[in-house]
């Protein structure tokens, strides 16, 4: 992070690029498996750690039998108060790959957003972000379209007295493969420091349908309801989750799971 004087602001950057080059790295409980099962050593994604439900949609898991990629983010301070992020990511297959020898573009990612704090009580968010997600490669759909995504978002932070605050976040991912458009709103309220509720829905507005995905034609809705509590070290969770099934990121994580729709009670904690 660096600084320039601009006026009578002071403005600061800091710039990050890094880059990446994997060829056979496999190492798994059984040669059967495939995406993220039966990995032994855990290789994270080169690309952005995305946290909204939307903008984790489509994730970048490392290819352990060959990947070239690149990331750059700039962050921008240019007066107080006030944050420009930006950020772009490229991965794309090695050549000598047994598709044609020819290198795949894989994934792509472009990110912004500006953060501005007005006075000590509100803060807000908003950005956009456009995706390239092969399908056909991370999914294993030979007859999947690679996934085109843009997806403008946005969040309110609100601040009370006596420590309570209230957050509102919205995303629109708007895409034409895989199952359409989406829409995703969440509302949390944060009680204490250390307890909060929130409720939101992830709704499939604009539904997109493959013959062998299984699922109906229609306008389909993902709630959520959730409440946290943390004691210490540890945070206590339980919320009812409606989810699809396929590959779900959360915090930078993909896993495979299965379709869900229940109650979910989980406890982390460092030691």
């Amino acid at each position: 992070m660096s600084g320039i004087k601009i006026g009578k602001q002071k403005a600061s950057f800091g710039l990050n690029i890094q880059g990446r080059h994997i060829e056979n790295f496999t190492l798994r409980t059984t040669p059967n498996d495939q995406l993220l099962n039966g990995a032994i050593s855990y290789l994270p994604s080169l690309t952005r750690q995305n946290t909204y439900r939307l903008m984790a949609r489509y994730n970048a898991p490392a290819q352990e039998l060959g990947e070239d990629g690149i990331q750059g983010e700039l962050d921008l301070k240019p007066r107080k108060g006030t944050q420009i992020t930006l950020n772009g990511s490229f991965v794309r297959s090695l050549n000598a790959n047994g598709f044609n020898n020819k290198s795949i573009e894989l994934f792509h990612e472009l990110y912004g957003e500006i953060v501005q704090t007005i006075g000590k009580k509100l803060k807000l968010k908003l950005g956009l972000q456009t995706v390239l997600y092969n399908q056909e490669r991370y999914e294993i759909h030979p007859k999947y379209a690679n996934v085109r995504t843009l997806t403008p978002f946005g969040e309110v932070l609100i601040k009370f007295p006596k420590s309570r605050s209230l957050r509102v976040e919205f995303q629109y991912l708007k895409t034409k493969q895989d199952q359409g458009s989406f829409a995703n709103a969440m509302v949390e309220f944060y009680l204490k420091p250390n307890i909060s509720f929130a409720v939101g829905d992830m709704a499939n507005v604009q539904p997109h349908r493959y013959e062998d995905m299984g699922i109906s034609n229609r306008v389909l809705h993902y709630p959520t309801f959730f409440a946290q509590y943390i004691a210490g070290n540890s945070v206590f969770n339980i919320a009812y989750i409606k989810q699809q099934r396929g590959v779900n990121c959360s915090g930078g994580i993909c896993r495979v799971e299965p379709a869900f729709s229940g109650v979910r009670f989980t406890v982390s904690t460092n030691f």
